[in-house]
């Protein structure tokens, strides 16, 4: 994922000393990106089997350098505005550690699109 010109998983491992993280695939996210948002609507009917990427309000978008989401990874809060989707208050999976990075913010409509897309 480019944001800004930038790759996230590269800001990502910058803000966070290094973590090894990868591009999360759409099968890993679900169809059409549901856990991408909005929330809480999607994640009410997500099923079971998506838990795991549902921690205290922030979804997985990074997944770990290995390839299994747990082991390591990236969240962030995703909040939907009326115009806007936001990304931010950035953790890495594991340690739980914060990570500075963001917040990114995203026209709704080209967010949409690119999730459409992707």
């Amino acid at each position: 994922m480019i944001i800004d010109g930038r790759d996230l998983t590269k800001l990502f491992r910058e803000a966070s000393g290094g973590t090894s993280v990868r591009p999360m695939e759409t099968a890993e996210v679900g169809y059409s990106l549901e856990l991408w948002g909005p929330w809480p609507r999607i994640a009410e009917s997500l099923p079971r089997t998506f838990d795991r990427f549902v921690l205290r309000g922030r979804c997985a978008v990074l997944t770990c350098g290995c390839g299994w989401f747990g082991c390591g990874g990236g969240l962030a809060r995703i909040e939907f505005n009326d115009h806007t989707v936001v990304w931010g208050d950035f953790e890495g999976v594991g340690a739980g550690s914060s990570v500075r990075l963001g917040p990114f913010s995203f026209e709704r409509a080209q967010y949409e699109e690119a999730r459409r897309t992707f």
